[in-house]
C-alpha cells in the first residue's frame, strides 16, 4: 500500500505492507493490483495497548477479499496477512504539552517557525473544567505532547478542531528542548489534524493561529476527556474583516 494522504492532506508517498490508524485519523492509500490473479485477504484488527481495556474490545480480525477478474483457480482459502506484534506496552500516558520560543530559529522551510504566544497545555481534572488559552491572530504555535507514566498504559490520539498542523518531530523518552528540535523535519512534514502521543514518547506540532473562533483540542478516546485531556483555544480576531469571526445569523435561535 502507498499512503498518499493523511487527514485530507497530501503527503510524500510512503509504501508499507500495513498501517496503524488511531481514532479520528483518516488515510488515503493507493493499492496497485500487480500480483498474480487470485483472491487476497485485506484484514484489520484492533490493537489494545492498555491491559485494563482488553475486555472492552472485540479482537476479531475484520476481513474482505480483493478479487481479480478473469479465469483462474483461486487459492482456497486465501492466506491471511501477517499482523506484527504491537510492542508499545510500557506504562501509561498523561498528556502534557510545552511550548518554546522559536523566534530566533533559522531554517529554510515553508513550515511555521516563530512562536509569539507562550503557552503550556496541562492535564486538568474534571472538577477544574476545560482549560482555556487565548491566542493572538496569526501567532505561530508549537505544542509538544509528552507521554508520561501515569493513569493507564495507552496512547492518546490528540485532535485539534479548526486547524491542521505540521507534525515536525516525534520520539521516545522525555522531550529534550535543547537536543530534539535540532532533528525536526522542517522541509516536508506531514500535515494532519490528529496525532497519537506514544507511551513514554512525544510528538511536536506547529500551526498558525489564523482561523478566529473558539476551538477544542482533545483526546479522541471519549472516556479520556473525563481525565482532563482537553483544552480550548480562543483565537482572537485579526484587523481585517476577512480575518474576523462572522456574527451569528439573525435567525439563530437562542440557547
Amino acid at each position: 500500500m502507498t499512503v498518499v494522504g493523511i487527514d485530507g492532506s497530501y503527503m510524500k508517498p510512503l509504501t508499507r505492507d500495513y498501517i496503524t490508524i488511531y481514532p479520528g485519523q483518516t488515510f488515503d492509500v493507493l493499492l496497485e493490483a500487480n500480483q498474480r490473479p487470485d483472491h487476497y485477504y485485506m484484514a484489520a484488527k484492533i490493537y489494545s495497548i492498555a491491559p485494563a481495556a482488553q475486555n472492552f474490545y472485540d479482537n476479531t480480525t475484520t476481513t474482505a477479499i480483493v478479487q481479480y477478474r478473469g479465469y483462474y483457480t483461486p487459492s482456497s482459502p486465501p492466506s491471511l496477512p501477517h499482523f506484527p506484534a504491537y510492542n508499545d506496552t510500557n506504562a501509561s500516558v498523561q498528556v502534557m504539552a510545552s511550548l518554546r520560543s522559536l523566534a530566533d530559529a533559522e531554517h529554510p522551510s515553508n513550515v511555521p517557525l516563530s512562536l509569539s504566544t507562550k503557552l503550556i497545555y496541562t492535564v486538568s481534572t474534571p472538577e477544574n473544567g476545560t482549560e482555556v488559552r487565548v491566542l493572538e491572530y496569526n501567532s505561530m504555535v508549537e505544542i509538544v505532547f509528552q507521554g508520561t507514566n501515569l493513569v493507564v498504559g495507552t496512547r492518546h490520539p490528540m485532535h485539534l478542531h479548526g486547524y491542521s498542523f505540521y507534525l515536525v518531530g516525534w520520539g521516545f523518552r522525555n522531550f529534550d528542548k535543547n537536543r530534539d528540535p535540532l532533528r525536526y523535519n522542517l522541509v516536508d512534514p506531514p500535515f494532519q489534524n490528529t496525532i497519537s502521543v506514544p507511551m513514554n514518547g512525544w510528538p511536536a506540532i506547529r500551526f498558525e493561529a489564523s482561523n478566529p473562533e473558539v476551538w477544542f483540542m482533545h483526546c479522541h478516546v471519549e472516556c479520556h476527556l473525563t481525565w482532563g485531556m482537553e483544552t480550548t483555544f480562543i483565537v482572537k480576531n485579526g484587523k481585517h474583516p476577512e480575518a474576523q469571526m462572522l456574527p451569528p445569523p439573525s435567525n439563530m435561535p437562542p440557547c
